[in-house]
């Protein structure tokens, strides 16, 4: 054993002086008085002399041979590494010995690590046990040391709520510019059916509230008296904005706000048909509640509508659109501490279709019964986040497609007043998803797992009945206030309130100038189905 020691003794002699050791092999051994220190491994020769007196001689020398075998080396290495799977290669650190033998490295569990040198990569979640053998060297023999190395794999991307929050509301936000400038334009379709063909001007400012919460929506507006400047006859010019704000989402809720303004221009093409085009731009702001992670979008988008009259009760309105989107986004990871930020486009189709049946009386009553499909498609491109190294995610193409069918009631009843004309008006809808998804599939930038995580999801739009009640009140000046209110049920347990008001002044429409403002007062000449709405209906 290198720099060990052991003791020497010895008897007899009759001279009765000390005996002297010594070694023959001072490269293996050394002896000091009668301790041996052992040098290196190998064979150590030693001596024993006693010197004689006068009486006695010296005496006969002794020797003696100890075989000093190799030393076992002291190893000192890591007990334990802890890794995540998808974290770059590494390398191990050095085992601390006193032995200058090379070390060599093995894995007892290649699917969770393999060993190449020193350079250790992690192909797998699990644990693997990791060996250095330092080979025999001088006066030591062969040695090793082993290490535990603990791989975790990372989270399921679809249990993370930020990850599913924030495509949520892409989601969400996709349906919501689709169905802002749908409701835009249907807007200035009721306008034309009900016999307003001026040009006009309306903003509408809506929230929806919280579960269980009121909400507010108040349109705000001032119509243009008669028609715009150089217009020729049967065109209309018109804009209307939406601006929409609240909560959404289940787990991680978001702060979101909508705004969409559409501009249009349409021209009738006789007494019964219109035919329009629109431009829409639109912003949509997503804020997670208690998290750094945000969902931003534009969109811009060009379309189509018309409106066809059968008769004096039938009618067929649609739309038809295409836009283009524009994300950007914020993610935080609990796991890695930081944000990660990408941007998505994509484009979508977009439209609706109404039918309608539409009664009126000569006592100023109307119903109208309808049914309308809406639909849109949207297709997300593929992106990649950055910033958050082993946890940045990559999103496959995703296709939101939402169909829904909805059937509704309108109401209204109109009379004079002394000064004024009051139509009060109530609605009833409801409106059923017919095909409502949206699935992502998602994978690791970096070391991706062997198959995608899937993640389906539904739009806030699925299931809804709504119902609606206001107030028209015409002035004889021309000023036009409406206050309504509002409640949606959604089959998700959604709820939202609104309340609105609107004010607009002008025209009521081109009229015949041979035709009576009005069919409801005694004094004026009756009027039935589409003429009174040519007449000025509000």
């Amino acid at each position: 054993m290198r720099n060990g020691h052991f003791a020497l003794s010895a008897t007899g002699g009759a001279s009765g002086n000390a005996v002297v050791f010594a070694t023959t092999t001072p490269a293996v051994c050394q002896v000091t008085g009668a301790s041996v220190a052992m040098l290196s491994s190998g064979l150590c020769a030693l001596t024993a002399n006693q010197a004689g007196d006068g009486n006695y001689q010296a005496a006969a020398q002794v020797t003696l041979e100890v075989t000093i075998a190799a030393a076992v080396p002291t190893l000192q290495w890591v007990d334990e590494l802890h890794k995540v799977y998808g974290e770059p290669s590494f390398d191990l650190p050095e085992p601390q010995s006193d032995s200058s033998g090379a070390f060599t490295y093995s894995s007892d569990n290649t699917q969770v690590a393999t060993v190449n040198g020193r350079t250790v990569t992690v192909v797998g979640a699990g644990v693997a046990v990791l060996t250095a053998t330092q080979a025999a060297a001088g006066n030591f023999t062969a040695g090793s040391v082993q290490m535990r190395l603990q791989v975790v794999d990372r989270p399921d991307p679809t249990r993370d709520a930020d990850v599913v929050g924030g495509l949520q509301a892409q989601v969400d936000a996709s349906v919501r510019f689709a169905a802002v400038q749908q409701g835009n334009i249907r807007g200035r379709l009721r306008q034309v059916r009900n016999g307003d063909n001026a040009s006009s001007t309306s903003l509408s400012l809506a929230y929806a509230g919280q579960t269980g919460s009121p909400g507010m929506a108040l349109p705000v507006g001032q119509a243009v008296g008669g028609r715009w400047p150089m217009l020729g006859n049967g065109w209309g010019m018109w804009m209307a904005g939406t601006v929409n704000f609240g909560k959404s989402g289940e787990g991680r809720r978001y702060d979101f706000q909508t705004d969409g303004v559409s501009f249009g221009a349409d021209r009738a093409l006789g007494d019964h048909a219109l035919i329009g085009l629109a431009g829409s731009m639109a912003t949509h702001d997503s804020d997670a509640v208690g998290s750094a992670s945000s969902v931003n979008a534009d969109q811009r988008s060009l379309s189509v509508y018309g409106l066809w009259g059968a008769g004096e009760h039938l009618f067929v309105d649609g739309m038809l659109a295409y836009g283009q989107l524009d994300f950007d986004l914020v993610r935080w990871s609990e796991a890695a501490g930081r944000a990660a930020n990408a941007r998505r486009d994509g484009d979508q189709f977009f439209g609706s279709v109404s039918f309608g049946y539409e009664h009126r009386n000569t006592r100023g009553l109307a119903l109208t019964g309808y049914g309308r499909l809406d639909g849109s498609r949207t297709t997300l491109d593929p992106y990649q986040e950055g910033g958050l190294g082993i946890y940045d995610l990559s999103y496959r193409e995703q296709t939101v497609q939402n169909t829904s069918l909805a059937v509704g009631m309108e109401g209204s009843y109109e009379f004079a007043g002394l000064n004024a004309r009051y139509r009060p008006f109530w609605t009833v809808e409801y409106t059923q998803a017919l095909e409502n998804q949206g699935l992502a599939r998602i994978n690791y930038s970096q070391q991706p797992v062997s198959s995608d995580y899937g993640l389906r999801l539904r739009s806030y739009y699925d299931d809804l009945f709504a119902i609606g009640a206001g107030m028209d009140v015409r002035l004889r000046a021309g000023w036009l206030f409406t206050l309504l209110v509002g409640h949606e049920q959604g089959g998700n347990s959604t709820r939202a309130n609104s309340v609105g008001l609107s004010i607009s002044y002008g025209a009521s429409g081109a009229r015949p100038a041979s035709a009576p403002a009005s069919g409801v007062a005694d004094q004026e000449p009756a009027c039935t189905g589409r003429q009174c709405r040519r007449q000025g209906a509000p």
